[in-house]
Formats: C-alpha cells, structure tokens, sequence
C-alpha cells in the first residue's frame, strides 16, 4: 500500500536563505527518510528557491506560468529520491 504524507508550507519571504534554508531542506529531508518515505517534493514560484534546490540534487518534474493577483510567474514542482 502507497503512504503518503503532505506537509503544506507558504513562505512568503524566502526560504532558501543562506544557513536557514539549508537547515529546512535537511529537516524535511530527515523527517522523510525517518517515516520510510523514498522521495520528497517541494513547490516554489521563486527562481532563487529553483536554483537554491536544483543545487542540492532536485529535479523539476513540472514548470509553467501561473498568474495570481495579475501577476504572471514562473511555477516549478521539484522532486529528489531518498
């Protein structure tokens, strides 16, 4: 049988901030792997928080362009296997 387990953050600044956003990926990454789960996804509409996970080993499986409040941006959907 297929667990799944989501956990829903909103950052409204950035999270990939220098020691902090390290901290978090390695958190949630630990959090995964300790509950047998053998991959994570995260979401972002940030280009820096893109660069900042492409760096440590995700993989965009899904990109387009929503628009929120008249804005048009980038959305991207990371994953990495554990």
């Amino acid at each position: 049988m297929l667990r799944t387990t989501s956990v829903r953050l909103t950052c409204y600044t950035s999270c990939t901030v220098g020691l902090l956003g390290t901290k978090f990926i390695e958190y949630w990454e630990s959090y995964v792997r300790q509950r047998g789960g053998k991959q994570i996804v995260f979401f972002t509409n940030s280009q820096k928080n893109l660069n900042f996970y492409l760096k440590r080993g995700y993989e965009v499986f899904d990109k387009r362009e929503i628009e929120y409040n008249g804005h048009k941006m980038g959305s991207w959907s990371l994953k990495k296997v554990l």
